[in-house]
Protein backbone atom coordinates (compact mmCIF):
# COMPACT_ATOMS: atom_id res chain seq x y z
CA UNK A 1 0.00 0.00 0.00
CA UNK A 2 3.10 2.27 0.69
CA UNK A 3 4.25 2.24 -2.98
CA UNK A 4 1.16 3.24 -4.05
CA UNK A 5 0.83 6.24 -1.84
CA UNK A 6 4.45 6.56 -3.09
CA UNK A 7 3.29 6.75 -6.66
CA UNK A 8 0.49 9.20 -6.14
CA UNK A 9 2.67 11.63 -4.47
CA UNK A 10 5.62 11.90 -6.90
CA UNK A 11 2.87 11.73 -9.59
CA UNK A 12 1.35 14.73 -7.73
CA UNK A 13 4.94 16.45 -7.25
CA UNK A 14 5.59 16.01 -11.43
CA UNK A 15 1.87 17.47 -11.98
CA UNK A 16 2.46 20.54 -9.01
CA UNK A 17 5.83 21.11 -11.19
CA UNK A 18 4.81 20.84 -14.98
CA UNK A 19 1.96 23.02 -13.70
CA UNK A 20 4.38 25.72 -12.58
CA UNK A 21 6.95 25.40 -15.30
CA UNK A 22 4.08 26.50 -17.84
CA UNK A 23 2.85 29.38 -15.84
CA UNK A 24 6.52 30.54 -15.76
CA UNK A 25 6.33 30.60 -20.08
CA UNK A 26 3.53 32.83 -19.61
CA UNK A 27 3.64 36.78 -20.16
CA UNK A 28 3.11 37.92 -16.73
CA UNK A 29 0.07 39.49 -17.56
CA UNK A 30 -1.35 36.37 -18.34
CA UNK A 31 0.47 34.19 -15.23
CA UNK A 32 -1.17 36.85 -13.07
CA UNK A 33 -4.66 37.04 -14.72
CA UNK A 34 -4.50 33.27 -14.27
CA UNK A 35 -3.67 33.50 -10.44
CA UNK A 36 -6.34 36.11 -9.82
CA UNK A 37 -8.83 33.54 -11.42
CA UNK A 38 -8.10 30.50 -10.89
CA UNK A 39 -6.20 30.85 -6.98
CA UNK A 40 -7.92 34.24 -5.68
CA UNK A 41 -10.91 33.16 -6.94
CA UNK A 42 -11.34 37.03 -8.60
CA UNK A 43 -14.26 37.62 -11.11
CA UNK A 44 -13.64 38.43 -14.45
CA UNK A 45 -15.42 42.22 -13.64
CA UNK A 46 -12.70 42.55 -10.60
CA UNK A 47 -9.68 41.40 -12.48
CA UNK A 48 -10.48 43.68 -15.73
CA UNK A 49 -10.65 46.71 -13.24
CA UNK A 50 -7.59 45.30 -11.46
CA UNK A 51 -5.36 45.65 -14.81
CA UNK A 52 -7.60 48.29 -17.14
CA UNK A 53 -9.05 45.74 -19.67
CA UNK A 54 -12.29 44.80 -20.90
CA UNK A 55 -14.06 41.74 -18.94
CA UNK A 56 -13.55 40.24 -23.23
CA UNK A 57 -9.55 40.63 -23.32
CA UNK A 58 -9.95 39.36 -19.46
CA UNK A 59 -12.43 36.44 -20.84
CA UNK A 60 -10.18 35.31 -24.13
CA UNK A 61 -6.91 35.44 -21.80
CA UNK A 62 -8.03 33.10 -19.43
CA UNK A 63 -9.22 30.89 -21.77
CA UNK A 64 -6.33 31.00 -23.77
CA UNK A 65 -4.18 30.01 -20.70
CA UNK A 66 -6.46 27.09 -20.30
CA UNK A 67 -6.41 25.91 -23.78
CA UNK A 68 -2.23 25.75 -23.36
CA UNK A 69 -2.32 24.25 -20.02
CA UNK A 70 -4.81 21.94 -20.84
CA UNK A 71 -2.75 21.19 -24.15
CA UNK A 72 0.64 21.42 -22.24
CA UNK A 73 -0.52 18.76 -19.29
CA UNK A 74 -2.10 16.66 -21.55
CA UNK A 75 0.72 13.77 -21.17
CA UNK A 76 -0.65 13.53 -17.20
CA UNK A 77 -4.34 12.44 -18.35
CA UNK A 78 -3.19 8.98 -19.24
CA UNK A 79 -0.40 6.08 -18.60
CA UNK A 80 1.42 6.47 -15.81
CA UNK A 81 0.10 9.53 -14.64
CA UNK A 82 -3.35 8.46 -14.96
CA UNK A 83 -4.58 8.35 -11.11
CA UNK A 84 -3.77 12.55 -10.74
CA UNK A 85 -5.31 12.99 -13.49
CA UNK A 86 -9.08 13.15 -13.50
CA UNK A 87 -9.06 16.90 -12.20
CA UNK A 88 -7.18 18.23 -15.00
CA UNK A 89 -9.17 16.81 -17.45
CA UNK A 90 -12.43 19.06 -16.19
CA UNK A 91 -12.16 22.13 -18.21
CA UNK A 92 -11.36 25.36 -15.80
CA UNK A 93 -15.10 26.15 -15.17
CA UNK A 94 -13.62 29.83 -13.91
CA UNK A 95 -13.51 31.00 -17.50
CA UNK A 96 -15.75 29.23 -19.68
CA UNK A 97 -18.65 30.63 -17.16
CA UNK A 98 -17.51 33.34 -15.64
CA UNK A 99 -17.06 34.71 -19.29
CA UNK A 100 -19.47 33.87 -22.31
CA UNK A 101 -22.13 31.35 -20.52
Amino acid sequence: MSAVIFELERNRELLSQAIMDVLKSWPELHRRIFEQAHYQGDSVEKISGSFGLSATDVCMILESCDRKLRSALRSFRGGSHGAVTHSCQRRAAFSISGCFR
